[in-house]
């Protein structure tokens, strides 16, 4: 007798739902959890750590200073965030947009947490405590960075062997092909083995990020190059979304990065020294102020001048009179013409003082060559 194929079809189907966990995030779409995800465990860990860490240190100081206050208040915000990444978690990584950027502004709490639980005395008796609590916080951020990680390796390593497979009799276009595949892959095994270091930098794993996103664009480019590119299209679009996505993970996550300039395109301008002016006033009277400026950077032109009498800025004038006594005995001059002649307006009893300014070429501060001062005697009565 046959058994009915309906009932069977029912428990098949019954058996493969039970198999994986559908999630419902809210105000998204159905999305199937990971079997494991350290970072869940981790993230309920923290709050539980991060809660009895509170408590404890709440009830321990009973005289607390104001210092002590604040960072038993600041203690209290990341214990409460670390309830909501919780449960943000349970959905990730649907809604990662609200997880990272929420990680970022744990770390920054936890970093200013850190220097009070060591320079604080008060807390000094919690510091153990708290470097578990600090671990697992920067262990759930470098867990959801490194799952990407590990699939974009995973992904590239497949596409190399792909293509090395398809390239019996490498060309030198091929081998460049190749040769940039496997520097792209990597990079990204490397970052994958930082995450792990004991010793790590966020702002090391952003540059490394960042080299990864301009191989991948450079990659990118050599391998639309290759006449049957279509079919590693499917492997390598992959990899290319797989990039974007985790550089803007670690974006959200460790802060602004900066877009990355291989040593070879990196334009440095030339600092070239700006030499100041020189100069003089060799006469000041109530009938003539006189004198010579010169700028080296200016070659054999004249340079503007600008004259100020009792601080105030009275005339401008180009230094290009011919003052053949200054050739041979200032530096580097080496023609006649930078004197400069102004004849004051008629002055008021008393003393007056005289500045020039020699105009800095190119454009920089204007240098003070020369003060004098005039005087007027009283008219006799």
């Amino acid at each position: 007798m046959k058994k009915p194929l309906f009932p069977c079809l029912i428990g098949l189907s019954l058996l493969l739902l039970m198999s994986c966990v559908v999630v419902q995030p809210e105000g998204g779409t159905p999305s199937y959890q990971t079997p494991y995800a350290p970072y869940r465990d981790l993230a309920s860990d923290l709050e539980r750590n991060l809660g009895e860490l509170y408590n404890s240190s709440k009830a321990q100081l009973t005289e607390a200073t104001p210092s002590d206050r604040r960072l038993l208040e600041d203690l209290d915000q990341l214990w409460q965030d670390s309830k909501e990444l919780r449960r943000y978690l349970r959905f990730y990584p649907s809604n990662e947009m609200r997880a990272d950027p929420l990680i970022n502004r744990m770390l920054s709490q936890a970093e200013r947490i850190d220097r009070g639980f060591r320079y604080q005395s008060s807390f000094r008796m919690f510091r153990r405590d708290w470097d578990d609590s600090y671990s697992i916080l920067k262990g759930i951020a470098n867990f959801m960075i490194g799952e990407v990680v590990e699939w974009l390796t995973e992904e590239t390593d497949r596409l190399y062997t792909k293509l090395k497979e398809m390239t019996k009799e490498k060309t030198p276009q091929e081998i460049e092909v190749l040769d940039s595949l496997y520097q792209f892959w990597s990079q990204s095994r490397d970052i994958d083995l930082y995450l792990g270091a004991t010793y790590f930098n966020k702002t090391r794993l952003l540059q490394m990020t960042n080299r990864l996103q301009y191989r991948a664009d450079r990659t990118d480019r050599q391998l639309h190059s290759l006449p049957y590119y279509s079919a590693l299209e499917e492997g390598w679009e992959q990899c290319l979304g797989l990039t974007e996505r985790l550089t803007g993970k670690a974006e959200r996550i460790y802060g602004y990065r900066r877009p990355y300039a291989p040593p070879e395109e990196r334009k440095e301008e030339k600092k070239v020294a700006n030499i100041k002016p020189v100069g003089y006033i060799d006469i000041a009277t109530p009938e003539e102020v006189a004198g010579w400026a010169f700028d080296e950077d200016a070659g054999t032109a004249p340079i503007e001048v600008h004259i100020y009498l009792d601080e105030k800025h009275i005339a401008t004038l180009t230094a290009n009179l011919r003052r053949e006594d200054l050739v041979g005995k200032v530096k580097q001059l080496k023609d006649p013409l930078h004197g400069f002649r102004w004849t004051p307006p008629a002055l008021l009893p008393g003393r007056h003082t005289v500045k020039v300014y020699a105009i800095n070429v190119p454009p920089g501060d204007n240098i003070l060559i020369s003060t004098k001062i005039v005087f007027i005697p009283p008219k006799k009565r």
